[in-house]
């Protein structure tokens, strides 16, 4: 039930067919915090002159932002003509509770829209911003973690007016929150809870940090929360990103936890866990994977999680997505790697583990991050402070394989301004992260 079904209808053949992306808006935090974070366009057409390069950027004008994630303004279903009406990304700022409206009509003339201030979201009694989506009503939910409770906040999607919390008034709310996604179809929605942000923002120490450990199910349309679902410890700490399939008609999908370094299927079952690595000369003597992004190939096919810890990108098969199967796994890049990158003068040493990731649509192309939380990237990979870099990975999407890109390599530590660390991407007109099929 569900799963991947090229035969089902056309718009498989469809997506093999769309034009290959031509470029990539990319999310940039600054090392330095007393300058600012920005958001640029990258050239990652083969076949251009400027081809790696940054063509055009928007330096924010504000400091010690903390941009982290992005979501599109408008709602993006395949069968929908409006879906060329995205226009915009809205740009959540964690430490400081700011929210930016880029206007990305032109790839080649990014501009800021608005901004929209800390005093604004705390007048709603919600603060420190995450996970940015879109909602088919034309407004655009955006998760507080906050530093009491869980809550989400909303936004005109056209003039990016606030209009408020979205939890109906008198039901219970998280302890604390993180990723969420929704299938209207289903009259669901599902939450995790990462952890408190007080905690967190000041480094990363297991010992102190307040972990989340539950999933959260919510009554799409009266916005209530109907069950929490508690994870098994230790696999389940800390429940991060969440992903429904695409075809709206299964009602099913995965949850990743951070720290627990696990899967689970939903319906609250756990199919695969990355053990931790006996490790010397590091914080702690053991090393948990800590998965930090996934996300589904169009056809349903692939699933992709990033290991940031361990510097890994993995690859399964979900054809049957209660049983998924581990087809490759990428290793972080390092200067002992075999791999040469063309665009370089010389070897680049690949700083980070692999972090955020965006698929192509035909799904051939996987683009990765290595950047996760400016305090965290720099305390547990110092050398990031001279910036990270972006990587391409070819993916083999009939039998399954990864093989690194020699030829693609943006360096965010030499942009000007920088050094800077790449975050969140998305491509002009929508993404795997935001396109949802209504039938197969």
């Amino acid at each position: 039930r569900g799963g991947y079904n090229p035969n089902s209808i056309d718009r498989f053949q469809e997506i093999q067919n769309s034009p290959r992306e031509k470029f990539l808006f990319v999310i940039c935090s600054n090392v330095d915090q007393l300058k600012p974070d920005m958001i640029a366009t990258v050239d990652v057409d083969p076949e251009s002159s400027t081809y790696c390069e940054v063509i055009s950027r928007v330096d924010f004008p504000n400091i010690g932002d903390e941009v982290h994630y992005s979501g599109w303004n408008t709602y993006l279903h395949k069968n929908n003509e409006d879906c060329m009406l995205k226009s915009y990304l809205t740009l959540p700022c964690m430490n400081t509770s700011r929210i930016y409206i880029v206007d990305v009509t032109d790839p080649k003339n990014l501009t800021l829209l608005k901004a929209i201030e800390p005093e604004v979201l705390f007048r709603y009694n919600v603060s420190f911003p995450h996970a940015s989506h879109c909602l088919p009503d034309g407004s655009v939910m955006i998760s507080m973690l906050t530093s009491t409770d869980g809550d989400f906040f909303l936004l005109d999607g056209k003039n990016f007016e606030p209009i408020g919390t979205w939890i109906s008034e008198g039901t219970k709310k998280p302890s604390c929150n993180g990723d969420f996604w929704y299938q209207v179809k289903n009259n669901i929605m599902i939450s995790t809870e990462l952890a408190s942000p007080n905690k967190f923002k000041k480094g990363f120490n297991l010992k102190k940090l307040s972990k989340g450990t539950h999933l959260n199910i919510w009554n799409w349309k009266e916005r209530q929360l109907l069950q929490q679902v508690k994870l098994k410890q230790p696999e389940g700490l800390m429940p991060y990103k969440v992903r429904f399939l695409h075809d709206s008609k299964t009602c099913q999908g995965y949850v990743i936890t951070a720290l627990g370094s696990s899967l689970y299927h939903f319906y609250k079952t756990r199919i695969l866990n990355v053990p931790s690595k006996t490790v010397r000369k590091w914080l702690y003597p053991k090393m948990p994977a800590f998965f930090t992004d996934m996300i589904i190939s169009l056809d349903d096919k692939f699933l992709y999680i990033s290991a940031w810890l361990h510097g890994e990108v993995r690859q399964y098969n979900i054809s049957n997505p209660a049983h998924p199967t581990m087809i490759s796994v990428g290793g972080l890049l390092h200067t002992e790697s075999p791999v040469v990158f063309k665009t370089m003068t010389e070897l680049k040493r690949i700083e980070g583990g692999a972090q955020t990731l965006q698929l192509s649509l035909d799904g051939k192309r996987l683009y990765v991050n290595t950047s996760l939380y400016t305090t965290w990237d720099l305390q547990i990979q110092p050398a990031t402070r001279n910036g990270t870099q972006m990587v391409m990975i070819d993916v083999n999407t009939d039998s399954g394989g990864l093989f690194i890109n020699p030829d693609f390599l943006v360096d965010f530590g030499t942009l000007r301004g920088g050094p800077y660390l790449g975050r969140d991407m998305r491509y002009p007109g929508g993404d795997c992260t935001s396109i949802i099929h209504s039938s197969r």
